[in-house]
């Protein structure tokens, strides 16, 4: 590991390198694998007096996904990673939950890094709380459209809060 962090540290301002190998023997013939990755930070001139906001608004928008409303995350959903967990104001959610703002996590870095109530960084920074993970999320929204094909977003809310408050599908049947 040691020869890695030099390996990194001789790199230029900015720029991090960070390789990795790997040796596997498959019956007589070795195998290796080369991890290589690098992040290159660009900083201008103006960035370094003082003028860096937009450089953190745009690291902050690769490690958390904002959705103003449902609606908006409905609009992605097909697309959303199952692996990813769904945060929001609790108090926001109740009246209404249509117009409250989301925010998706996705990946371990950003779900490891916890507070000291268990919350993730991210998301307390916000003044926002656990909802639902991805998969649930989406089971909750499949079930719904296969239930009621012309579903609307208050539709959608109800079967998510009849969810969240039962740990259930919504089914009037």
């Amino acid at each position: 590991m040691e020869h890695l962090e030099e390996k990194a540290s001789r790199t230029q301002h900015g720029i991090t390198t960070v390789e990795s190998e790997d040796y596997y023997r498959w019956l007589t013939q070795p195998i290796i694998k080369t991890d290589i990755t690098t992040t290159t930070l660009k900083v201008r001139v103006a960035e370094i007096y003082g003028a860096a906001d937009p450089l953190v608004d745009n690291i902050w928008s690769y490690q958390v996904k904002k959705f103003k409303s449902l609606s908006e995350l409905l609009t992605t959903y097909e697309s959303l990673d199952w692996s990813g967990t769904l945060f929001t104001n609790k108090q926001h959610w109740e009246i209404p939950p249509t117009k409250t703002e989301i925010l998706l996590l996705e990946g371990d870095d950003e779900l490891e890094d916890l507070t000291e109530d268990q919350l993730p960084r991210l998301a307390q920074t916000n003044n926002a709380s656990y909802l639902l993970d991805v998969e649930i999320f989406k089971s909750v929204i499949d079930f719904q459209r296969d239930r009621t094909h012309n579903s609307n977003i208050h539709d959608y809310a109800h079967a998510l809060n009849y969810y969240l408050e039962n740990d259930d599908f919504y089914d009037p049947s």
